[in-house]
């Protein structure tokens, strides 16, 4: 029997995992994979179990859940997949699983530099050769990368088996959920099965039907190497030092690392992710659609009309459903090109930065001139100076983005003096340029126009109805000689029309 206390230990690590990934979601990201009971799900699961068909046949269906946990309104998201039991459970799902997941992560959000993934203690589907080769071609491929050093693990894949017997964890409430649902209200159809899926969880799960499996076992082939006595470990650790990835690995979580120094190096070798896979193909070995198709006309008294439809809609397409997918996408190369191109960013926000503080550093550090002084006016709201005095807009060049500009539009002639913001700075062609408005008057403070839903009024205006650039003053009132040249300038624009 395992000891409770080393029990209790692997999972406080876990749980740590967790919590860096939701409070550090730009550095970590924990991901737990497991499979649900099948029994649980197959179908049709009707609410009340009559005599007539409790020993009927009913379609084998598996589903399989996947928890990310990072910073999300409930700390993680949730996906689950569903299959017919036509693809072997193996390494191949596990890994074409873990792809699908990482991608739909990458639809709201950027992968960071860590990956924690827990998994069952099984070597059948997750700890063997082809799954742990899988994580070391992540690391080689720098979608997860190794930008410090080994041993302080701040770039990494690591993976994490509960021993066994001991490896219910939170993806189980999941089922659970899922299966208190089903049994309390039944379910009736693939269809309603997936919609079963998203409403039994807080957050919704993301349910889908599996497409298909990759073939990574062949894929990987040339990249595999003899791996041995690995089934006696529970941790593993992939880092890249040198071009190379290296694997470390420990008993339990408290353990030290092995090996002491240089890592195992699983793979050899850079392999090319535009080099697509094969696809496993679907087998009905173990799905039995013959004995099923013979029961399926005693379930229909039981069922609703749209379960109904939505079985015979399944006896049209099951073949289509039960053969290689030619709509599958091979994801490896988008994980690939995600990761270089977050990779260019950063380097480029790094140098930016670099740069940005050595300015600061020079500038602090750069002697200062004497210091003047000087006796004028005390300028108020109200004083003028020669600064405030508006110079007259010539070309487009003269416009800059922020600016404050008096414009002149004859459908609003009634309207004066109309001021407006300038959203963005025109091209030295442009003839025309997006402001938007203000309201005040001459002797009333400035604030942007917001109409009723609170969006501020924009509008593009031809270059030659802008008069001239101001400044407001402190209080977002128009400066005295602001004020004076307007009122001469409307003045003469009305005259002249």
């Amino acid at each position: 029997m395992f000891p409770f206390f080393m029990c209790r230990c692997e999972r406080k690590k876990y749980h740590s995992h967790r919590e860096k990934s939701r409070s550090s979601p730009d550095k970590y990201l924990t991901i737990i994979v497991d499979g649900m009971d099948q029994s649980k799900t197959n179908l049709p699961n009707t609410k009340l179990i009559s005599k007539s068909t409790s020993s009927l046949w009913r379609l084998r269906t598996h589903v399989t859940g996947v928890i990310l946990h990072t910073k999300a309104p409930a700390g993680k998201l949730v996906y689950s997949y569903i299959d017919l039991i036509q693809y072997p459970h193996d390494s191949n799902m596990t890994i074409t699983v873990i792809m699908n997941s990482l991608i739909n992560f990458l639809t709201t959000n950027a992968l960071p530099k860590v990956l924690y993934i827990q998994m069952d203690n099984t070597c059948r589907e997750n700890k063997n050769k082809y799954v742990l080769t899988f994580c070391a071609i992540l690391v080689q491929l720098e979608i997860f990368r190794k930008l410090a050093v080994v041993t302080n693990m701040e770039d990494s894949v690591q993976i994490n088996f509960l021993p066994v017997g001991h490896t219910h964890e939170d993806i189980d409430q999941l089922f659970s959920k899922i299966s208190d649902a089903i049994r309390q209200s039944g379910c009736e159809s693939l269809p309603d099965l997936v919609q079963k899926i998203h409403a039994s969880y807080k957050p919704n799960p993301e349910a889908q039907i599996l497409e298909g499996v990759w073939d990574f076992k062949e894929w990987m082939k040339p990249f595999l190497g003899k791996v041995e006595h690995h089934s006696k470990y529970h941790v593993f650790r992939f880092t890249k030092k040198s071009s190379k990835v290296e694997m470390h690995y420990k008993q339990f979580s408290s353990d030290s690392w092995l090996p002491d120094g240089t890592g195992q190096h699983l793979i050899t070798g850079t392999p090319d992710v535009t080099n697509e896979g094969a696809q496993v193909v679907p087998s009905c070995e173990k799905v039995d659609l013959n004995r099923f198709y013979q029961d399926l006309p005693k379930y229909m008294p039981y069922l609703s009309l749209s379960a109904r439809e939505n079985w015979e809609h399944f006896k049209e397409t099951n073949p289509v459903m039960l053969t290689s997918s030619n709509s599958l996408k091979w994801e490896l190369p988008v994980l690939h090109r995600t990761a270089v191109l977050s990779s260019q960013q950063q380097e480029s926000s790094e140098q930016g930065v670099s740069r940005e503080t050595s300015l600061l550093v020079a500038k602090e550090t750069a002697t200062p001139k004497q210091i003047t002084v000087r006796h004028t006016e005390t300028t108020t709201d109200n004083a003028v100076s020669s600064s405030d005095v508006p110079i007259p807009v010539e070309t487009a060049s003269a416009i800059e983005s922020g600016a404050i500009v008096a414009c002149y539009l004859q459908q609003y002639e009634e309207e004066e003096p109309q001021i407006g913001k300038v959203t963005t700075t025109p091209g030295n062609n442009s003839e025309e340029v997006e402001v938007e408005w203000m309201v005040g008057a001459y002797h009333e403070p400035w604030k942007l126009w917001k109409q009723r839903r609170g969006e501020t009024w924009k509008e593009r205006v031809p270059i030659s109805a802008v008069l001239f650039p101001i400044v407001l003053s402190a209080s977002s009132r128009l400066l005295a000689a602001t004020r004076e040249k307007l009122k001469l300038a409307y003045q003469q624009l009305r005259s002249d029309n």
